[in-house]
């Protein structure tokens, strides 16, 4: 499997350090539905883009399913569908179909390390994004400077909090630390 490194400089001052994978070679249903079935209650399923973040927390998903290549995690209270797969794209023209597949589909992902943070020095997440380079979803792992209420603990960090982290890079990219 080709993973890719990069490291960049954010313009706030923040540093991300990008694991890279291609979505050919990761069974990325298989994570989601991991992250989604066992720990649900540890991430925080997000959408970021320069002006606005949205950050779902998930009671004990109700449902997590594929549908014509879309994952779906169901909870009750919201739920989100995730194209992983081969999608029918039924109502687009013969023309555009297969583009429309490819398009919708999770291309690439990352697991990002960031770090100088200003809530906390580091932060650790999964980005994932489409056939268009355009994001997907990023999920953030638990992170040893938070308190389980998500209060700032920058004396005594829990680095147990990097065990889920560590268990999917690990598992599917093939990445021990």
């Amino acid at each position: 499997m080709l993973v890719k490194n990069e490291v960049v400089e954010n313009l706030d001052g923040t540093k991300s350090e990008y694991t890279y994978f291609d979505a050919k070679d990761v069974d990325v249903e298989a994570m989601l539905t991991e992250i989604y079935e066992k720990y649900w209650e540890q991430v925080t399923t997000t959408y970021v883009i320069q002006g606005a973040v949205f950050e779902l927390f998930a009671k004990k998903p109700k449902k997590v399913g594929v549908l014509d290549g879309y994952l779906t995690v169901d909870t009750g209270d919201w739920h989100l569908h995730l194209c992983v797969g081969h999608n029918r794209a039924n109502r687009a023209s013969k023309e555009h179909k297969a583009k429309l597949q490819e398009i919708r589909q999770v291309k690439k992902g990352a697991f990002i390390h960031q770090t100088n943070g200003t809530c906390t020095p580091e932060s650790w997440s999964l980005r994932l994004w489409n056939g268009n380079d355009e994001q997907m979803i990023n999920i953030i792992f638990p992170n040893p400077y938070l308190t389980e209420d998500l209060k700032p603990q920058r004396k005594n960090p829990d680095w147990s909090k990097l065990d889920m982290w560590k268990e999917l890079r690990k598992k599917y990219l093939g990445v021990v630390e």
